[in-house]
């Protein structure tokens, strides 16, 4: 894994727990030197995939969904991710590979399998942000709870997730992919939790906190 002069920060969590909200605020307020990244990407493949979630394409399967998410940040390591990181910017990811684990899990996934289509990223995320939320607030949240795409605005669902997250989080962002095993402790990816129940100000501010501890001077 190579080391940028950039900071990479991925946020992570089920539908309607902020990751959207935050990481554009945060973008906003430091719009010089911050990019925000959304996953899946708006254009090639996270476009076909889009399409997919919300119906407008047929679902190709749970493999082969899995493996166009994989195709999609590949492309948008190489194409985003690495050019923003070598010129030194803050990225706030809305989402990466940790999302791909849970929800290919939820589908019926084996989660060693999910994780090794990503054993070829070049970049370590320096910070993980779990935004922590009660699935019952989740759903209740503006354009939650409304089924737009194929995960969301169902509580059923997003209480499998949330436990998903709950239960495999820890060990994902201790993947050691040089050997493709766990590792003990986070030395790779550092995890933060943040209680995502709160004032959506408060929530900001915690992982705003949690950022400035590992950006580069």
């Amino acid at each position: 894994m190579k080391k940028f002069p950039g900071t990479m920060v991925v946020l992570e969590g089920i539908d309607g727990c902020g990751k959207t909200t935050i990481g554009k605020r945060l973008v906003e307020q430091n719009i010089e030197n911050w990019m925000f990244l959304a996953s899946p990407s708006w254009d090639g493949t996270g476009a076909h995939i889009r399409e997919i979630l919300t119906g407008k394409r047929p679902h190709p399967g749970a493999w082969t969904l899995q493996m166009l998410f994989a195709v999609d940040r590949y492309e948008v390591e190489q194409g985003l991710l690495i050019p923003a990181l070598l010129d030194g910017k803050t990225v706030v990811c809305d989402r990466w590979f940790y999302s791909g684990m849970m929800y290919g899990t939820f589908d019926g996934l084996n989660r060693t399998d999910v994780l090794t289509l990503y054993k070829g990223l070049t970049v370590v995320p320096d910070l993980v942000v779990h935004l922590k939320v009660d699935p019952a607030v989740s759903v209740t949240r503006e354009g939650k709870g409304q089924g737009s795409d194929l995960y969301d605005g169902n509580l059923s669902r997003q209480t499998v997730l949330a436990g998903l997250y709950d239960t495999y989080l820890n060990t994902v962002c201790a993947w050691d992919f040089t050997r493709q095993s766990n590792m003990s402790g986070l030395t790779r990816h550092q995890l933060k939790t943040v209680d995502a129940n709160q004032p959506l100000d408060q929530v900001q501010s915690e992982v705003l906190e949690a950022i400035r501890g590992v950006v580069k001077p």
